[in-house]
Formats: structure tokens, sequence, C-alpha cells
């Protein structure tokens, strides 16, 4: 029997208390997972034909979310709402490196996400779906251009301009490369540099996807190079509501 073990946290940061910290008052945060992204793993170990799943902490944070009884049951994970993460590991390095082509510099980096999704399938149900990508990079300046492509699909254009929630982009943590003494104490650290755009939900398929971004400049940015810290997926589900006489 396999039985995969899904964890409390993402461990970006070791966020447990330390000696003192009752003193000083201060309190260490890593970047939370979401309920979403625990259904989002159950389904993928449910889609791997695992016999169960095993909960890697403490019996007192799985009575505080009675919720968590639900990623033992395929049915009620299926069309809930998804929370996907590229593996981090394999963004690393996030940054991209320019050539140049014409009158810009330009490159591009290609990611693969696996998702437990089958939206076809999910309309036949009855289910709505909408698809957001959420990209934690610093802001775009006035020359240069994103471009993102989902599987060939594509593209969807990120806009230079701030909007708002983009006050911080300038600000970006990569927990991977800073020192984790200088955001640790800092609430909502990980929220810098998050952007969200809406995607095609037709674009993505039932396991394995790829997610290419193209970026260019007008220089070689060798200055302020950019770096993409996260790829995340939303995926959203909602009943249609049914037509009246």
């Amino acid at each position: 029997l396999v039985y995969p073990s899904t964890w409390l946290g993402l461990g970006f940061v070791d966020d447990d208390p330390q000696p003192g910290d009752d003193e000083t008052g201060q309190k260490r945060y890593d970047k939370p997972k979401t309920p979403e992204m625990f259904y989002a793993q159950a389904l993928l170990f449910h889609r791997s034909g695992s016999d169960g799943l095993q909960l890697a902490f403490s019996a007192d944070e799985w009575n505080e979310r009675t919720w968590l009884n639900e990623l033992a049951d395929p049915e009620k994970v299926e069309y809930a709402d998804k929370h996907y993460m590229v593996d981090p590991i394999k963004m690393n390095p996030g940054t991209f490196q320019l050539s140049k082509k014409g009158d810009r510099y330009s490159g591009e980096k290609v990611f693969p996400l696996r998702i437990g999704d089958n939206i076809p399938e999910a309309r036949k149900k009855g289910y709505e779906i909408t698809s957001h990508l959420v990209l934690y990079t610093r802001n775009l300046g006035p020359d240069e251009e994103m471009e993102v492509y989902v599987n060939g699909s594509g593209p969807v254009v990120i806009p230079s301009s701030k909007g708002e929630g983009q006050e911080n982009h300038e600000a970006l943590i990569d927990p991977s490369i800073d020192d984790h003494s200088s955001f640790l104490f800092e609430k909502d650290w990980w929220q810098r540099g998050k952007r969200q755009i809406a995607i095609n939900e037709d674009w993505w398929r039932l396991e394995n996807n790829e997610i290419r971004i193209v970026y260019s400049a007008k220089s070689d940015k060798r200055d302020n190079p950019l770096s993409i810290t996260w790829i995340e997926l939303l995926l959203n589900y909602s009943e249609k509501e049914e037509l009246v006489n």
C-alpha cells in the first residue's frame, strides 16, 4: 500500500519559535500553504493511484482544520479550488539570460507544471472554471516586455505599468538567495512582487503542462536583471446556474 505524505508548510524559511521570542515579541513567518494547495496535492496523489494520504503533522493541527478530512475523498477533491506551484527547485536560477536579437535583448524560460484537473470533464459535470497565473517578479519598465505561453497557446502579455497592489515589486524577496534574517519577521514578505493574470483555462491539460515565458528589453539589463521567484496556478470552480424555463 502507498500512502504519500503531505506537509503542513512550504518550508521556504524556518518559522519555528526560538528561545527569547516571547521576550522580544518577534514572530517568524513563512509563505503559507493554502488550503487549495492541499487539495491540488491530494488530487495529484489520487491521480497517481495512491491508496490513501498521510498528514505529516500533529493531531492538533489536523483538528483545527476539519476540511483536511476531505483530502482522502477523491470526489470531494476533484472539483475543489486548486492552487498549484511550479517546483521552485526547477526554477533556479530564475534570472533571465538575455542575448541581442535585432534591436532588442531577449531571453526565455520554460517551466513544467503537472496538474490533476481535467477541465473538459469538469465542464461536462456542470462546472465553470476560471484560471489565473500568479508570478512573483519585479515591476517591468516601459522598455520591457513579457509574454506567457501555455502548451504553445498564447501569448498573454504582462503589463509594464504599475497597478493596484503592485507597489512592492521593486523590493522582491527570494528566500533562496536573500538572508532570511532580513525579512523573516515581516508577515507578508512573500507577497512582494506578486501579480496575477487571467489565463485561458482551456490551455491547461490533465497531467503535464509547459509554461514558456519570453522576456525582452531595449538593453541587456545587467544592472537590473529580471528574475522570477515563484509561478503559481489558481483554478477556481463554480457550478453553472441552471436555466430557468
